[in-house]
């Protein structure tokens, strides 16, 4: 369960210890590119990086993000802000640190006004800009649909009459069919794209044959099956020649603690099972960055100033970021 009005001193000391340790270059740019390139954001909720195969993890099947990871660069130590859904992606997309956006939990205000999103940013620079979420949580009403062209947020009147709104959400396998509907939409330019998958949120409830498979880890078999319907995602994209030429990013906002510390889930301590992320960038073709892995800690903070930077974009967002983008060379000292 989550704890609602009782963590701001906490994310607010986390936010000020990352923000005392400077977040570090850890490979080389990008190659300049003389077209624009498609840009998408894929964030699956509470994905601990520990029970990923691809970060070593042996009790899972996660075959999607194995390939992604293959074809990209691996962060090892990634480590998010802040481990609660909204204001976890709030950092994404304003490359701003909780204390310094104003959202801390999901019990306050909305994002101000005055702070731009890196949607924004791709929309006034001529990309046609979507998202999928799916849980409410992320619903247009908190701040984070400005910028996109269309933001998918539509849930079952039934969810709301069912369960707690912050339970409220929908399936991988639904919302990936509207991501790949949106994608499919004829457009002549570029386009940045958001896909975030709620599934491995509590309660675990895989569909089968997720369930049958996990049924000691039920935590897992929503990871495993998150994975799978990503699967149809990026199939989709390869057959439509899109995905070695995009910048794809694929991140979690938080982790889970599954029991450690004393905490079932997530949003009261900030310990690694809640804090450490996976963080995979696949650059697009004929970028001078080579798949490999980082060990060097980052920050999710970086991640929108990565979306940009790689997509060659200079916005007056830029004045805004906390942190430099991941693959910048560090300033002489």
């Amino acid at each position: 369960m989550t704890y609602p009005g009782k963590f701001r001193l906490v994310q607010a000391f986390c936010g000020l210890l990352l923000f005392a340790s400077p977040v570090k270059a850890v490979a080389s740019p990008a190659a300049s590119r003389r077209a624009p390139i498609n840009v998408i954001l894929i964030t699956i909720d509470t994905v601990r990086a520990d029970h990923l195969s691809c970060y070593g993890y042996k009790s899972i099947q996660t075959p999607t993000l194995d390939a992604l990871a293959q074809d990209g660069i691996v962060f090892d130590r990634a480590i998010a802000q802040v481990p609660l859904t909204w204001p976890s992606h709030t950092v994404i997309f304003t490359g701003m640190y909780p204390f310094q956006n104003g959202v801390q939990d999901f019990t306050g205000q909305p994002l101000a006004p005055q702070f731009r999103s890196v949607a924004q940013a791709f929309r006034e620079h001529g990309y046609a800009t979507g998202a999928v979420v799916s849980a409410f949580v992320l619903d247009r009403s908190w701040g984070l649909a400005r910028g996109f062209d269309s933001y998918d947020d539509a849930f079952s009147a039934g969810a709301f009459s069912q369960q707690d709104l912050g339970l409220v959400d929908r399936k991988a396998a639904e919302s990936v069919s509207r991501a790949i509907a949106w994608l499919q939409n004829p457009r002549k330019g570029p386009f940045f794209f958001w896909l975030h998958l709620y599934d491995p949120h509590s309660p675990y409830d895989p569909p089968e044959p997720f369930r049958s498979q996990y049924r000691d880890r039920p935590y897992d078999g929503e990871i495993a099956y998150a994975d799978h319907e990503l699967g149809r995602l990026i199939g989709w994209l390869r057959t439509r020649h899109l995905y070695d030429s995009s910048l794809i990013v694929f991140a979690s906002d938080h982790g889970e603690s599954l029991g450690e510390h004393g905490e079932s889930e997530h949003g009261l301590f900030i310990y690694n099972s809640t804090t450490w992320i996976p963080l995979i960038v696949k650059p697009p073709a004929g970028s001078r960055i080579e798949p490999n892995r980082v060990q060097q800690p980052v920050e999710s903070v970086s991640i929108g100033p990565t979306l940009l930077a790689l997509a060659g974009i200079h916005d007056r967002i830029e004045k805004q970021f906390q942190a430099r983008d991941l693959f910048r060379k560090p300033a002489p000292e």
